[in-house]
């Protein structure tokens, strides 16, 4: 089974032609460098003071979250995607809105709506909150 990780990103016009051009290769590269473990280069991607909500039963922080992904990414049998987002922008604060999978050994176990907050700093995106929403959430080792 191949699955594609390609984003649909769509946008209103709150959004330049060139932030969602540049916002589409930054999604793609970080869902690309979680799959294949890249941790320093997803890690950049992450800003310092991250806050994710709905993986676990209670926050996780930069650290913890980095944690999740290494654990679960780790192997080849893991695999993530965002099949659609949609972008809006509030000044400096872009919000991401939409769906969300993970796949363990080409089986989904992890689906659900997400909201991912990113800022635009200098010339590079930040991710600085993610809410998540599951409707299907499986806890496991991933070992």
């Amino acid at each position: 089974m191949s699955l594609n990780n390609k984003t649909i990103l769509d946008s209103d016009n709150t959004v330049s032609t060139e932030d969602r051009f540049v916002l589409r290769k930054f999604i793609e590269r970080f869902i690309d460098e979680i799959n294949t473990g890249k941790t320093d280069r997803y890690e950049r991607k992450l800003g310092e003071s991250l806050a994710v909500v709905g993986f676990e039963d209670y926050p996780l922080l930069k650290p913890q979250f980095k944690q999740r992904l290494s654990k679960k990414f780790s192997t080849a049998k893991g695999f993530a995607r965002f099949p659609k987002l949609k972008v809006t922008n509030s000044r400096f604060m872009f919000h991401l809105v939409g769906t969300y999978e993970e796949f363990h050994d080409g089986i989904i176990d992890t689906e659900g709506n997400i909201e991912l907050y990113v800022i635009k700093k200098d010339s590079n995106f930040e991710i600085v909150k993610i809410d998540f929403f599951p409707r299907m959430l499986m806890h496991d080792n991933y070992e």
